[in-house]
């Protein structure tokens, strides 16, 4: 752990088309070699494809839906109490919720 300063969280940055910051973060998991447009290009024919097979609800609200159901709501960490560790459930912080891993090469 860093005894130097503590990191700030940077803003996402909305997504052009829809003004939305998940979808943004979808389109940065998408994207390989640093080649944006064809992620974007990916997601928004997804969310066209959604649009056209359920009209009456927002191809947002299906993602937004999607990443509600697929948070962790708990988590575990390690507690020592004398000898024995413990496994002791927590409640996961609503910004680690909808972190994503590396998505790697």
């Amino acid at each position: 752990m860093s005894r130097r300063r503590r990191a700030f969280k940077r803003p996402v940055s909305p997504d052009p088309k829809f003004n939305s910051g998940l979808v943004s973060r979808l389109v940065s998991m998408v994207m390989k070699c640093g080649k944006r447009s064809t992620a974007q290009r990916i997601v928004y024919g997804a969310f066209d494809e959604i649009a056209t097979k359920n009209p009456a609800s927002s191809p947002l609200d299906v993602l937004q839906r999607a990443v509600d159901n697929a948070k962790p709501r708990l988590e575990v960490k390690p507690r020592r109490v004398g000898g024995a560790t413990y496994q002791v459930p927590l409640e996961v912080p609503s910004d680690r919720q909808v972190s994503s891993p590396c998505a790697g090469s």
